[in-house]
């Protein structure tokens, strides 16, 4: 784990993609069709990606995948591109090293072993809220699928151990 960290709310704008099952094998397409609007959208904060992985609205089966980038302000964004707003929280960050095609196996790893083993809950079921936030450095090699990948898990504050939390916050900043 690289930290625990109070992220203030975060706007995204990008595409929004509806999936049947979990995104890992299809990842690459959607951040490949993303590419050619990397650093072109209006008000874009920086050249870092993000892929949210959310749970559908109603009852739906499956997932939704937005691929986007963080922006100033949404209301410059036109209806071409989804927006998300998520709210400020705090997020579990975890690098992962490697490939982008064995993202599954370190997700898992966090999932499975990291969270649990801090007594750290993951937050679900919470309106505009990822299930989990990847974040692509500005470094990040779309077509070979190489470069820095940090995992943002948000936490369930209400059921995570705080002390666990306070102890890894960091003073400020992104």
């Amino acid at each position: 784990m690289v930290a625990i960290r109070r992220q203030p709310a975060i706007k995204l704008a990008g595409l929004r993609s509806r999936l049947k099952g979990l995104p890992y094998h299809v990842i690459p397409t959607l951040l490949e069709r993303f590419s050619p609007y990397r650093g072109w959208f209006p008000g874009q904060v920086d050249r870092h990606l993000f892929g949210a992985l959310m749970q559908p609205a109603g009852n739906s089966a499956g997932f939704e995948y937005l691929t986007a980038v963080e922006v100033e302000n949404l209301a410059i964004i036109n209806a071409d591109w989804e927006p998300l707003e998520i709210p400020s929280q705090h997020y579990a960050i975890f690098s992962h090293t490697g490939h982008l095609s064995n993202l599954r196996t370190t997700t898992h790893s966090v999932f499975a072993n990291s969270l649990p083993s801090r007594q750290l809950t993951p937050l679900r079921h919470t309106p505009n809220v990822p299930l989990i936030l990847e974040r692509y450095s500005a470094s990040f090699d779309i077509r070979s699928g190489w470069g820095e990948i940090q995992l943002w898990v948000p936490l369930d504050e209400a059921r995570s151990d705080l002390p666990s939390i306070r102890k890894f916050e960091p003073a400020s900043g992104r």
